[in-house]
């Protein structure tokens, strides 16, 4: 007969120092993070105000990253547009513009020279009106057809076609999967073969190097999703990469064409054991996805705004929110990823979910139920761990945590999930 062991806090304590042990940074200098990094850019002028669900492009004939709209919670909503041309935000004062727009679609058409700007919520309800911002004022495009109202639609520009692509979003029905294309006088719905799922809140950007239009993820009926999808101009067709970001909606995505990569940032996430705004950065480059380890991120956050701005080389972000925190923390802060950015060591600290973990009573002989350790880069630099492991009748069954040279950067968090595997009765340590 199977004896029990009851495993008691005392136990759970010396665990949990020995998993410590394990985690500390084994180096501390200023670190580059292998290709790409983030840096928080500060503006010489006035910033745009805190804000969620902008809308947000790269006007290359302006060389300015274009902002419009948003969401400020409970305080309104925002009609203005602001551009950044990497070193001051400017608040432009168009003759004309659209109404307040929250969760609105926009994507600079190259060929024309202007930012076109779709759906999104207004104040009277969703929208289904064509707005394009020229560079000094905005026009409302008076189309013949149009996708039927929307938010949080996926758009981007298929700059080897000369078409605007859009998918889904939310409106009637709440959950929306036709693709529609833009030549700049007319939309035109398409009916491919195979489509993703009717979903909202998807993130989408063009591939300039393989011209092809990338989808990742979004929220369906059936929850968040982790799935990749390529247009091609006539058919979806799903990817099977064998590593992919946690399900997520509400995230940001550009593609990098001096590196060729497609750029997925943050979002509303779903994991074991944790959901929930990221700061994670991953790269799609045709066939797989890769975690950017970066040594510096912008803070956990979703509905932020993103763009890759081509004349100088690096990713614009702005804003967003994080909903786990009462009340909802919005964000006003820019920040910056490319290559060449060092992040200053700092002091470089590592902070655990609990100090101890509750097994409570395990058959010898068997494995108990898993238990999350949350591991908080929690210092003012960038955290190197050394290794995750445990001994004794403990086990590390899967883990998300970095190992050296890949650091954890400041303000981000991993998890590990821990087993109890008791071999003899008796209280023991590991």
């Amino acid at each position: 007969m199977n004896q029990l062991l009851n495993k008691r806090a005392a136990v759970a304590l010396s665990l949990v120092s020995a998993f410590i042990a394990s985690l500390l940074p084994v180096a501390v200098f200023g670190q580059t993070s292998g290709v790409v990094n983030w840096a928080q850019a500060s503006s010489s002028g006035s910033t745009p105000p805190a804000r969620d669900f902008a809308a947000m492009d790269y006007d290359s004939a302006h060389a300015v990253t274009v902002l419009f709209g948003g969401s400020a919670q409970g305080s309104g909503d925002f009609r203005d547009t602001w551009t950044w041309n990497g070193s001051s935000w400017s608040q432009m004062l168009p003759q004309t513009s659209p109404p307040t727009v929250v969760g609105g679609a926009m994507a600079y058409d190259s060929r024309r020279g202007v930012s076109v700007l779709f759906g999104g919520s207004m104040s009277s309800g969703a929208s289904n009106s064509t707005w394009e911002w020229d560079g000094g004022n905005w026009t409302q495009r008076s189309v013949s057809v149009a996708p039927p109202a929307r938010v949080w639609a996926a758009m981007a520009y298929d700059s080897a076609r000369g078409r605007t692509v859009l998918f889904g979003g939310s409106g009637q029905p709440f959950w929306m999967g036709d693709t529609w294309e833009f030549d700049g006088n007319t939309w035109t719905q398409l009916s491919p073969v195979s489509s993703p799922s009717p979903r909202t809140g998807a993130a989408m950007a063009f591939d300039s190097t393989r011209q092809r239009t990338v989808l990742f993820g979004g929220k369906d009926s059936s929850g968040r999703v982790a799935d990749t999808w390529e247009w091609d101009g006539s058919n979806w067709v799903q990817a099977s990469p064998t590593t992919a970001p946690y399900a997520r909606f509400w995230s940001s995505i550009a593609f990098d064409p001096l590196r060729g990569r497609t750029v997925l940032f943050g979002g509303d996430h779903i994991q074991p054991y944790a959901l929930g705004p990221l700061n994670d950065t991953w790269e799609w480059d045709g066939s797989q996805w890769t975690r950017d380890w970066t040594a510096a991120a912008p803070a956990l956050r979703a509905g932020q705004s993103m763009a890759f701005d081509s004349g100088r080389g690096r990713m614009v972000l702005f804003g967003g929110d994080n909903a786990a925190t009462s009340p909802v923390t919005q964000l006003n802060d820019t920040w910056e990823l490319g290559t060449g950015i060092i992040t200053a060591a700092g002091n470089p600290n590592a902070s655990l979910s609990s100090s101890s973990i509750d097994f409570g009573s395990v058959n010898v002989g068997s494995t108990s139920f898993v238990r999350p350790v949350m591991l908080t880069s929690s210092g003012t630099g960038p955290l190197t761990i050394s290794s995750v492991s445990t001994a004794g009748p403990f086990s590390a069954s899967n883990t998300d945590c970095p190992v050296s040279p890949n650091p954890l950067a400041s303000g981000s968090y991993c998890i590990t999930l821990v087993t109890f595997s008791p071999t003899s009765a008796g209280s023991q340590s590991g």
